[in-house]
């Protein structure tokens, strides 16, 4: 079962219990609240990476034409919007991999303790799966509308909505059940306060 450390104040004030994840100790805990910051500056600029690919493999061809020739050859629509899609995921999923894994050599080689390899793997699938919701709207976006201008606006804007809900909601602990509402929601699987 989940191993639990009391943090006490220099004079005997209690500040919490908390879970500990890996190893047991407070540093082992520690290392599994900071490995998702780590991965901070990915989550926040990769989802305009899979925006433009999916504006630039699907909306802006349809848009501006070239998609129509691709469409005259003897390939049927759905195969043709499948197949870059599915390029799309398997770029995001290669990159989430492979940002994990020099998260990963970075705390093992630096600090000396690796992840949990439970945490790694929980972090490749969230960042493969917040990176492609965004994907996924851009490429509904741009079935939806016949301007390529659309399919970049609206998950672009959709990005700033989710990231304006998601600080209403840390700085405001009232209102944590907003996280749930975008596609960030699985970030704090690591960390459980327990009440004192």
């Amino acid at each position: 079962g989940a191993r639990y450390v009391s943090v006490y104040t220099s004079n005997g004030t209690l500040l919490g219990n908390y879970i500990t994840v890996y190893p047991y100790t407070l540093q082992g805990d520690e290392i599994a609240n900071i490995y998702p910051s780590v991965l901070f500056l990915y989550s926040s600029f990769f989802p305009f990476v899979a925006i433009y690919l999916g504006y630039t493999m699907f909306s802006r061809p349809r848009d501006k034409g070239p998609l129509e020739f691709l469409l005259a050859m003897p390939v049927t629509k759905g195969e043709l919007y499948f197949n870059r899609y599915t390029a799309n995921l398997l770029t995001i999923l290669v990159s989430s991999v492979l940002t994990n894994l020099v998260a990963f050599l970075f705390f093992t080689t630096y600090i000396g303790i690796p992840p949990a390899l439970g945490i790694v793997a929980l972090e490749t699938a969230y960042l493969f799966v917040y990176i492609s919701a965004y994907l996924g709207l851009t490429y509904m976006m741009g079935g939806l509308s016949k301007s390529s201008e659309l399919s970049i606006a609206v998950p672009i804007e959709a990005f700033i909505m989710f990231n304006i809900i998601s600080a209403v909601a840390i700085f405001n602990p009232g209102r944590l059940w907003m996280l749930y509402i975008t596609p960030s929601a699985s970030v704090s699987y690591t960390h459980l306060t327990l009440p004192t």
